[in-house]
């Protein structure tokens, strides 16, 4: 290999060094940014789709959102309060992976232990359960039973694993609710 050769390839392996370093900064930079702008998104649906399926008076996040990731069980819960701000139920949001992507829901159990219902709100799978209801609507938190959607399972155990998150969840917070208030 010649002197010449030598200088060019060098030249072109320094290039494509620099290149990567540049890419790799501007990627640290705008992936936070990207991340922020989808998890707000998906707060803003998650608002109205808590309106729709459970019409409470008033929500309050039950944490601080830090585990708002989409590989999380439950990615966040809300108390749910009905007009005097007495406290009705608290919603779970739980994300788990279904038959194509990460299916988000819903999951409502009211101050009782009785689940008041499950709805998927987000996902790109295939399918789409948003009205279905799993029949697990008034039952017990701590005798329940779940019907998976014939044909769709993978879908559905998003769903219901998301069900049995909130259930569990629930049952260690239950104690604490009654010191829960909206002011």
């Amino acid at each position: 290999m010649n002197k010449t050769t030598f200088k060019y390839a060098l030249f072109l392996v320094a290039i494509c060094a620099i290149a990567g370093l540049l890419l790799a900064l501007v990627n640290k930079v705008t992936a936070p940014v990207i991340e922020e702008s989808r998890q707000k998104e998906l707060r803003e649906a998650l608002r109205e789709k808590l309106e729709e399926y459970y019409p409470y008076e008033y929500y309050l996040q039950g944490d601080d959102g830090s585990n708002d990731v989409a590989e999380n069980a439950v990615q966040a819960f809300y108390y749910a309060f009905n007009e005097n701000k007495e406290l009705e139920a608290v919603i779970f949001q739980t994300s788990f992976y279904g038959y194509k992507s990460q299916i988000i829901s819903l999951i409502s159990i009211k101050i009782d232990g009785t689940i008041e219902g499950a709805r998927m709100i987000a996902g790109n799978d295939t399918y789409d359960l948003s009205d279905f209801d799993f029949e697990v609507d008034e039952e017990t938190v701590d005798d329940y039973e779940y019907t998976i959607k014939a044909g769709m399972t993978k879908t559905s155990e998003g769903v219901v694993n998301g069900i049995d998150a909130a259930v569990s969840y629930f049952k260690s917070i239950k104690d604490d609710l009654g010191g829960v208030s909206y002011e």
